[in-house]
């Protein structure tokens, strides 16, 4: 589970009748705020509690609330320890009853408790929860940063598409760099490209640092060293030379993937996710 501000189903019931084509299923739209160029917030329902803010976030597994709001529904959990990329922490697992964004609804979903002050901080507004796949994967979902909305059912055709590995609990794709692979989730929530410095220590010689910076997460904040890849691609397509980060992180609480894919790296305008056929779309 991860958090950096690096800088978030409908079912289709089809009854077969002769000579009759199955019905669609129908896709519902949502509108969002946009945040620093690549944050995105929706409002949501958490039990009876209307317009709350979810921080989506594909990056983001479990899900996570913020300690305020489990307070209001007096939630208890288990204390925790768990990894994140930056370190190990301790937080309570909850089941948060009642859950609703569009039309995407959980009857009871277990969350993490955290303190997400520190986001309402860099973004100037509140946030109740973050909002992962492992709540939005019940339907297909696009996200149009252009026309600020977010799309439930299933993804129009894209210019662009790569395949994910199915049966994770986030979306990871293959990406090459100067002729190497690395395997990056692919996050909403995080504004770069982010490769984690245990998993990619023996590459490093090839690639010409040009900058450093920090960035905060839930565990504190890291250190970034920027670096620069060229013949960058991401499935059949080209993408030339990319800027990238290098997080130097404790090697124990590395996951098993190389590092991020912030959406707003690649420029895009628009992403789709089908969980059906694994395939992640966009256009850039």
């Amino acid at each position: 589970m991860k958090r950096g501000l690096c800088g978030l189903g409908s079912v289709a019931i089809t009854v077969l009748v002769a000579a009759t084509a199955p019905a669609a299923e129908p896709v519902t739209e949502i509108p969002f705020k946009l945040y620093r160029g690549y944050t995105i917030v929706a409002q949501g329902r958490i039990g009876s509690m209307e317009k709350r803010n979810f921080l989506v976030d594909t990056g983001a597994v479990p899900s996570v609330l913020d300690q305020r709001v489990a307070r209001k529904l007096r939630l208890v959990g288990r204390e925790e320890s768990l990894s994140v990329f930056s370190g190990n922490l301790q937080a309570q697992r909850v089941n948060v009853p009642d859950v609703q964004v569009g039309p995407i609804r959980s009857a009871s979903i277990r969350m993490l408790v955290r303190d997400l002050a520190f986001i309402e901080e860099e973004l100037g507004v509140r946030i109740d929860a973050m909002i992962g796949l492992d709540f939005l994967n019940q339907s297909g979902l696009t996200i149009d940063y252009e026309r600020k909305t977010i799309s439930f059912g299933p993804p129009e055709a894209s210019a662009s598409v790569v395949k994910f590995i199915p049966g994770l609990p986030y979306p990871i794709v293959e990406f090459h760099a100067q002729g190497i692979l690395v395997r990056l989730l692919v996050d909403t929530g995080a504004k770069d490209l982010i490769l984690f410095e245990p998993r990619v220590r023996a590459r490093l010689a090839s690639w010409r640092t040009v900058g450093a910076k920090t960035s905060a997460n839930m565990n504190g904040s890291v250190s970034l060293r920027q670096v620069e890849l060229d013949q960058t691609r991401l499935g059949q397509t080209e993408l030339g030379n990319l800027n990238a980060f290098i997080m130097d992180v404790p090697a124990d609480s590395v996951p098993g993937f190389d590092g991020l894919l912030g959406i707003a790296s690649l420029g895009v305008k628009r992403i789709s996710f089908d969980f059906r056929r694994s395939l992640i779309g966009w256009e850039r």
